[in-house]
């Protein structure tokens, strides 16, 4: 059915349903360049390949993100001890290979996103403290912020250079463009409840999420100079590659809190049908205001001075008709 609904949004966008519900229990959506979906679901991480049809699933295994080749999968997982990044690669024919671990830290690693060049940037340490570091193709690692309170759900941008994620402090959220390679980092949107940020393929918008006060999915360009809504309802959005269409996967009213579990950040078997989260569903990917825009040139234009003659004459004419033409 997944495979399905994908590949009718791909062919035939303009057709396609503004909702479609899929099935539910579904969580972090996220497409490959090469259109496979893969999410979490029932406890696991599962690839769904619409091409050939084919579902493959890795346990213990949250939060995927995948890699430019469209064959390397990131994720996290506790299966070492603490929760860690780990990659693994996912062939076109559904064949998983062995997982590779990629942080050893004492404290909480996840939320990856993976730039073109391997560069993942990802989120350490605990609830409500999270701080984004940089994981190079090198293996080498760094902190790219440290602000007061946490910085979480970090999305690459398409180029590569680029950073988007939330900053929380107390009741504030904000959505932020930070570089890569650290420095800049300036505000798009804030008086929001913002969450769960994704860049639209062209790289000149980004979607994101709401699930108090004005609920919904949003889009805005970078230049935070307005807001649309795209649909009410709160979700994870994950872009085609072609930005012809965005899949949602729902939420619930609020995230379920933190009870020690590292587990946390995957998907437990029940939770997700408890919580009413995980709906699937296809809208067609939204246009910016004035990306679909025409310059029209008149024919037959006269060029400035004919047309200011023009204008003299007509002065004059006027002026001739009221002052020198009465006769008595």
């Amino acid at each position: 059915m997944i495979a399905f609904l994908l590949a009718l949004a791909v062919t035939t966008p303009q057709e396609a349903d503004s909702t479609v519900f899929v099935q539910t229990g579904i969580r972090n959506p996220t497409i490959s360049v090469a259109g496979r979906l893969a999410y979490e679901s029932e406890g696991a991480l599962w690839v769904s390949n619409m091409d050939i049809g084919s579902t493959c699933r890795l346990q213990e295994a949250g939060q995927p993100a995948w890699g430019a080749d469209g064959e390397t999968l990131v994720f996290s997982s506790d299966r070492s001890g603490s929760v860690d990044l780990w990659s693994v690669r996912v062939g076109a024919d559904g064949s998983v290979g062995r997982p590779t671990a990629l942080t050893f830290s004492d404290e909480t690693d996840g939320e990856p996103t993976v730039g073109e060049d391997g560069t993942i940037v990802f989120a350490r340490g605990q609830v409500g403290a999270t701080d984004l570091w940089v994981l190079s193709p090198d293996g080498n690692e760094r902190q790219l912020t440290s602000m007061a309170g946490a910085e979480a759900s970090p999305v690459i941008s398409p180029s590569g250079r680029s950073v988007a994620y939330v900053s929380v402090l107390g009741r504030r959220r904000q959505l932020r463009v930070a570089a890569v390679r650290g420095g800049e980092d300036r505000l798009i949107v804030e008086d929001m409840a913002i969450e769960y940020p994704s860049w639209a393929p062209s790289g000149d918008a980004l979607t994101f999420t709401t699930r108090s006060g004005n609920r919904g999915v949003w889009i805005a360009p970078l230049d935070g100079g307005y807001v649309n809504m795209l649909d009410f309802r709160p979700a994870k959005q994950a872009w085609s590659p072609d930005s012809h269409w965005l899949i949602l996967a729902s939420l619930p009213r609020a995230d379920v809190g933190y009870n020690g579990d590292p587990r946390r950040l995957g998907s437990v078997p029940g939770r997700d049908e408890l919580s009413g989260e995980g709906s699937l569903r296809v809208i067609p990917a939204p246009k910016l205001p004035g990306t679909n825009t025409t310059e029209i040139s008149l024919s037959g234009e006269e060029d400035r001075s004919t047309r200011n003659g023009e204008r003299f004459d007509r002065f004059w004419n006027r002026i001739n008709d009221l002052y020198f033409s009465w006769q008595g």
